[in-house]
């Protein structure tokens, strides 16, 4: 019986980390338009959505960029460690076959301020093949519609930093809780 179990362990583990890249925090940065915490991760050849999975993980998302300043720190960051295209936390719908429609950011945030690069996005390997944006295409601030995974370096992570009161508050109920048990 113990060694089914020690085999049904290691067939899970296996599963598990079978389909996981290598992740690297290169850098890292807050920008000050938003105050939002942003993080560059090493990750050549990940997909969009394990990367996006990996973000969720560590209680962010994938990069949402809605204005210049914004686009110009991200890509600042990027460029500050070898440079690539990177995973950014825009989409299509999976079928959607029209390169300039619906697209989309994984927060739901409206899509407004875009940096295509020239003649992006364009599905290049044909209807509904290249449905997530990356960036870092022939310029450190401009985007690209992406699909096939050669040209990734990795993802951009972007977490909301909690707010210090809640913080605050969680510890001091947490004292609170601890004195009530002592008393008891």
């Amino acid at each position: 019986m113990m060694r089914r179990v020690m085999g049904l362990v290691a067939v899970c583990a296996f599963a598990l980390t079978s389909g996981l890249h290598a992740q690297t925090l290169v850098t890292s940065g807050t920008y000050s338009g938003n105050g939002h915490q942003y993080y560059i991760y090493d990750a050549a050849g990940i997909d969009w959505a394990t990367a996006q999975a990996f973000a969720v993980n560590m209680g962010g998302y994938l990069a949402t960029i809605t204005d210049a300043g914004e686009n110009a720190f991200v890509a600042s960051l990027n460029s500050s460690v070898f440079a690539g295209q990177r995973w950014l936390g825009g989409f299509q719908p999976q079928g959607e076959t029209n390169p300039l429609a619906n697209w989309q950011w994984v927060t739901g945030e409206a899509w407004g301020y875009t940096n295509w690069s020239p003649g992006e996005p364009n599905d290049f390997y044909g209807p509904g093949s290249e449905q997530q944006v990356a960036i870092g295409l022939h310029s450190p601030t401009s985007w690209n519609d992406e699909g096939n995974l050669n040209g990734i370096r990795g993802f951009v992570v972007e977490v909301v930093p909690e707010p210090a009161s809640m913080v605050a508050l969680s510890v001091g109920l947490a004292g609170l809780l601890g004195l009530r048990r002592r008393r008891k």
